[in-house]
């Protein structure tokens, strides 16, 4: 029997996907996606372009039609339904208002509400949720760039779906209103417990927005999780080098049964990689953070500075490679100097297939 978590008592999840794909011609443009939603939760999909990210919006729409794989929302498939039979609202990059119709009337055009003062009155209630209370009046085509998109959210929230879908909506905006109209969009979720699904390819905006967590790259599904998670414990090289800014340090090593070799630095083989085996070749993954620059291994150079207040970024020169440190914004800047990091709390990829190594042991116990 194919039951969704739905009717299996799990009812906190309101849409999964199981192995869904797009494919156009012979190109996969998305590949095996599973995905379960939560309700109330604020989940986001990060990636870079065509990773497969509005792909999948669309497919979740009805905009699209997938090519294999079910999708299931409250207990019943609905990728074989139209549009409009699915309790979904989108709000899309570039906010679909008409241009003739003011504020007020473009809210309340998401809702099929028959009743004119009833409509109004939520339409109203809405837009003050909003803080667009003070043009309702005001055309569409005379709003600014965040006001017509707070009006495109107002509309989607008539509609009372199951889940909001974003595609990208504040990335044409200038970076101070776009974090602001974030911070108030996360603000309105949490009060109002929507299922919200956003994307977005800045991963700065998806850590600051995301309860749950969702990277895609050519058309898969990476990693998911909580932010917390994924920053720490990358399941693959591309979520370290795409999460977090600056992104992790990736530190080519040779590992033998005694040492480590980065270039002509020769380490002695930490305790957690003792019982891995054979020689092989390593990433080691280290956020800027956690690496100490004036003392330790070999001499680096510095590169160059970056002063941001409490803080300053610098990249520097090791081996060969180039490599990013976080330190305190009144430290002093050594021109040259060692480098150290804590062996027993890297995170150490196969240069191969660029997933993380189990290592059952980190203290070596």
């Amino acid at each position: 029997m194919n039951d969704c978590l739905y009717h299996a008592g799990k009812t906190d999840i309101i849409m999964e996907t199981k192995q869904v794909g797009r494919c156009y011609g012979s190109r996969w443009a998305l590949k095996d996606c599973s995905l379960r939603l939560k309700q109330g939760s604020f989940t986001v999909i990060v990636g870079p372009s065509g990773s497969g990210k509005t792909t999948l919006l669309h497919l979740l729409a009805g905009l699209t039609s997938c090519s294999e794989g079910e999708i299931w929302m409250r207990g019943k498939r609905v990728d074989t339904l139209p549009a409009k039979q699915r309790n979904v609202a989108v709000v899309f990059q570039e906010p679909a208002l008409f241009p003739y119709m003011n504020v007020e009337e473009n809210i309340a055009f998401g809702s099929s509400d028959k009743d004119r003062i009833h409509l109004s009155k939520r339409a109203r209630e809405t837009a003050q949720l909003l803080e667009l209370d003070g043009l309702l009046k005001q055309r569409a085509d005379r709003l600014s760039g965040g006001e017509k998109q707070r009006t495109a959210i107002g509309r989607a929230l008539m509609k009372n779906a199951d889940i909001i879908l974003m595609d990208e909506p504040f990335s044409a905006l200038d970076a101070p209103l776009k974090q602001s109209l974030g911070e108030r969009l996360r603000r309105l979720q949490q009060k109002l417990h929507l299922t919200i699904l956003y994307v977005t390819h800045d991963q700065q905006e998806a850590m600051r927005l995301a309860d749950h967590l969702v990277v895609m790259n050519e058309g898969k599904l990476i990693q998911q999780g909580t932010v917390r998670s994924v920053y720490e414990h990358p399941s693959h090289v591309f979520c370290a080098k795409f999460i977090g800014n600056p992104p992790m340090n990736l530190i080519p090593a040779v590992m033998d049964d005694h040492h480590l070799c980065i270039g002509s630095s020769v380490i002695p083989l930490p305790a957690c990689l003792k019982k891995c085996g054979e020689r092989r070749r390593l990433l080691i993954g280290v956020r800027a953070h956690q690496l100490h620059y004036g003392e330790g291994w070999g001499n680096a150079k510095t590169v160059e500075t970056q002063f941001d207040g409490d803080r300053t970024k610098v990249l520097i020169e090791w081996e060969q490679q180039k490599l990013y440190v976080l330190m305190k914004g009144d430290s002093m800047i050594p021109s040259h100097g060692g480098i150290y990091f804590d062996l027993d709390e890297s995170i150490y990829f196969d240069a191969e297939t660029g997933c993380p190594l189990v290592l059952r042991d980190r203290q070596g116990s």
